[in-house]
């Protein structure tokens, strides 16, 4: 509990996920989603179906929930629709399949648009910004209501997190030129 109230503080008025990959990183995922809910953290992230499906069938209902692993598989992406999952979208495919899902259901599904400045696991490069803003030009079924990215060296290098920053701000800048709204920026680790 005081870990939480310093990761608040220091946040300031920004919003806290509480990323719960791993079995909440070993402390148990349902334990740390009820503690973490008790002290005021309402947004939460996974990166496997499971995970999302256990917290909603757990009482998880109204929190936000995102998938943090991009996905291009029509059996996962049915999950994450029927379980009102905020989706990563961190491919172009992955878009194509999650609007023509969202399209043939005749549902708009919310997603946050995942950016690699660094990791090399998953998403958009910093360069490929025409096929991100052709996510928002053609793919009617998506409200793209996030982007983001992640601090992988947060622990060990200032300057690489300030890069990684920069070309995140690069890119919703690209967006917001091309007269769309990025929706919330988020990249931040506890170490960063």
């Amino acid at each position: 509990r005081n870990n939480i109230a310093q990761i608040r503080k220091k946040a300031g008025t920004a919003e806290v996920y509480g990323v719960l990959k791993g079995n909440a990183y070993g402390f148990g995922l349902l334990e740390m989603a009820h503690l973490l809910r008790e002290e005021g953290v309402s947004s939460f992230a996974v990166t496997e179906v499971r995970d999302l499906v256990i917290l909603r069938n757990a009482g998880f209902i109204d929190e936000e929930i995102l998938m943090l692993r991009s996905t291009a598989l029509e059996e996962e992406l049915t999950k994450l629709i029927e379980y009102h999952a905020v989706c990563t979208v961190g491919s172009y495919e992955a878009a194509v399949a999650l609007n023509g899902l969202a399209d043939a259901a005749s549902i708009k599904v919310e997603a946050h648009i995942k950016l690699d400045t660094g990791m090399g696991r998953y998403g958009f490069l910093p360069e490929e910004t025409d096929k991100i803003i052709s996510i928002f030009k053609y793919m009617s079924a998506l409200q793209i209501t996030g982007l983001y990215t992640h601090f992988n060296k947060a622990f060990s290098s200032k300057k690489a997190v300030e890069e990684q920053l920069d070309q995140l701000n690069k890119v919703a800048d690209a967006i917001r030129s091309a007269g769309y709204s990025p929706g919330k920026l988020h990249a931040a680790n506890s170490s960063a």
